[in-house]
């Protein structure tokens, strides 16, 4: 049901939203602390030492992070229907560099910048995005940043974060997600609402595009996108704001089998 969607959401945003509160460790890998894991809170783990094969001919080494939710709970990317599929959604499994890009991402939009993520086809551009938006809460409560909405849209879906006291609500909104030129207009309206003095970086909008869609122009509002490598050069700046493009650091598909194996586990 699509209330559930929403509440689990904000469930795990409230979880992210306070660094202080996660179990950090550093550990190699071994069998035995993936059997035992069963977090109450958001665990991450840093491994040293993996081997990761870049191609045929080269295996090197990297260190990776494994971001693990409580049971029960999974990572918002794995909500939209291209990962509904997926297994071990509370797991996410990425090179330690990925968080340098995704606090790049949060603070070039955050300047008012359009960001684009930029990928090849399949290495899981979406699931770099829970990094993006782990970022992004945490900044819903800092005095020092102007933020005060966080949206999210994916299957063709619009939700909208803000902070209600001290914890976060995740609302939808409906009907206004279905198409980019909808999304565009109620956020053009929305600005003009606000009238010409308003702060253009309240609100952030962390978009997942469809497979049809594509050269999305947001002028009233810094977004964060995922985009193929192939469009770069075909696509138009994301409106009129400047564009900052950051390469993505998804690990090997060859790891997700890793993942696969952590979520038989629990």
């Amino acid at each position: 049901m699509e209330s559930d969607k929403t509440l689990a959401m904000q469930q795990v945003a409230n979880l992210l939203m306070r660094p202080g509160d996660r179990l950090c460790q550093e550990v190699l890998y071994s069998e035995e602390w993936v059997n035992d894991l069963n977090p109450d809170a958001m665990m991450e783990l840093t491994v040293g030492n993996v081997q990761l094969r870049e191609n045929q001919s080269a295996l090197n080494t990297a260190e990776v992070k494994l971001w693990i939710l409580p049971k029960g709970q999974q990572w918002m990317s794995f909500h939209a229907s291209k990962q509904s599929e997926a297994i071990g959604k509370r797991f996410l499994l990425l090179r330690s560099s990925s968080e340098e890009v995704a606090l790049k991402a949060v603070n070039e939009a955050l300047m008012d910048h359009a960001v684009a993520l930029v990928g090849h086809d399949g290495i899981g551009k979406s699931v770099e995005i829970n990094i993006v938006l782990y970022y992004l809460f945490q900044r819903l409560l800092t005095n020092e940043s102007p933020l005060e909405k966080v949206y999210y849209r994916f299957n063709r879906t619009l939700y909208v974060f803000t902070v209600v006291g001290d914890t976060i609500e995740c609302r939808k909104i409906l009907d206004k997600g279905d198409n980019l030129f909808t999304l565009k207009k109620y956020f053009a309206d929305l600005r003009e609402s606000e009238g010409p003095n308003s702060s253009p970086v309240k609100r952030v909008l962390v978009l997942e595009m469809e497979e049809t869609e594509n050269d999305p122009s947001f002028d009233d509002m810094p977004t964060i996108i995922a985009l193929c490598v192939r469009d770069v050069f075909s696509s138009k700046p994301l409106g009129n704001q400047q564009t900052c493009y950051l390469p993505m650091c998804v690990l090997p598909m060859s790891r997700m089998i890793f993942m696969c194996w952590v979520s038989s586990c629990g």
